[in-house]
């Protein structure tokens, strides 16, 4: 029988998941908002309209519903979790359960995860032996997880962009910066083919999350109102489609006002990586990068800065195709 790898990246904007692998090119994914509410029984459909496309998990004595639809359950006011230790709160067991869920495995011999730059190390290991269990899952279902790899979220978005290009060879004799930028961080690598020089690699807490909040506070400046929906603000964002009181609202109006806590994250990240003289490539990864991509290509002038296809999902294909890498060696040296 066949091991199972799969991969799950629990952001903090979203939770990333893989549902099926045949090829470095064709690795099916799927994502939720990294939401998980306490669960609610309260229903006004009557199952006419149909249920919530959300799971129910259960951590500890609580129980948390996650999925698509799990911002349905939330207060106005309601907000992700967004600290260093969420990684080993429940809130981010019941959204990595809720991934498995999804994926319906029953057993799973290496599973793939990221943490940001910053926490790997402090994080890693402790991260490893929580999840390195039999996983209760929605509906009594289990996952039995064997093995656990932790990995620095911005290398998964390398390893697939290598790999998908067909520049694997070329990118491994090479020095390599690859940005990510998440929801609440952005992470960064220097690397000499997948190998992260660690003192230049890096986090700085100012993601689109910030991004989102400097919107916030001039959109209700500019319309004499108190605007904090950060969760509806960022699905505008990504669908380009936004509305205030029923009326659309032009957010590209808006998003020069955020160049100021754009900078600040691309300053940190120059401070730490420098010029950029003796970096090859340099890869934009994370669903946040289109927005960052011009101040990081003004700041890196002389480099063509690279947006992978796919962002948002491009660090968990990164992980699974990792994780299968290692499970072919492992399986190599036992033969």
């Amino acid at each position: 029988m066949s091991c199972v790898v799969r991969a799950v990246d629990v952001g903090f904007g979203n939770t990333k998941y893989v549902v099926s692998s045949k090829s470095p090119r064709d690795i099916e994914c799927a994502l939720f908002p990294s939401l998980a509410p306490l669960a609610s029984t309260f229903d006004l459909s009557g199952g006419v309209i149909g249920k919530r496309d959300s799971v129910i998990i259960l951590v500890g004595d609580d129980r948390y519903e996650v999925g698509p639809d799990a911002a349905l359950v939330l207060g106005t006011h309601a907000a992700r979790v967004l600290n260093k230790d969420f990684c080993e709160g429940p809130e981010y067991l019941a959204l990595l359960r809720g991934a498995l869920s999804y994926i319906s495995a029953p057993q799973i011999d290496l599973l793939v995860v990221g943490l940001p730059v910053s926490l790997l190390n402090s994080k890693g290991a402790r991260l490893k032996q929580i999840l390195e269990t039999r996983h209760r899952l929605c509906n009594d279902e289990e996952a039995n997880v064997s093995k656990v790899l932790v990995l620095a979220q911005p290398l998964g978005g390398l390893i697939n962009y290598s790999l998908t290009q067909g520049i694997y060879d070329r990118i491994r004799q090479q020095r390599n910066l690859v940005i990510d930028v998440g929801f609440f961080t952005v992470d960064w690598i220097v690397a000499r083919g997948i190998q992260p020089a660690p003192r230049r690699c890096g986090s700085f807490a100012g993601g689109i999350h910030a991004v989102l909040r400097r919107l916030a506070h001039v959109i209700s400046e500019d319309r004499d109102i108190d605007f904090d929906d950060l969760t509806n603000l960022d699905e505008g964002l990504q669908k380009g489609v936004f509305n205030i009181s029923g009326r659309p609202i032009d957010l590209e109006h808006y998003l020069p006002a955020a160049k100021s806590v754009i900078q600040e994250a691309v300053n940190a990240l120059a401070n730490s990586v420098g010029d950029g003289r003796d970096i090859d490539n340099i890869v934009l990864v994370g669903g946040g990068g289109q927005i960052f991509h011009d101040a990081i290509a003004a700041r890196f002038s002389s480099h063509l800065v690279r947006i992978v296809s796919d962002p948002v999902f491009s660090n968990v294909r990164g992980f699974q195709l990792a994780g299968e890498e290692l499970l072919r060696r492992s399986q190599a040296e036992v033969t």
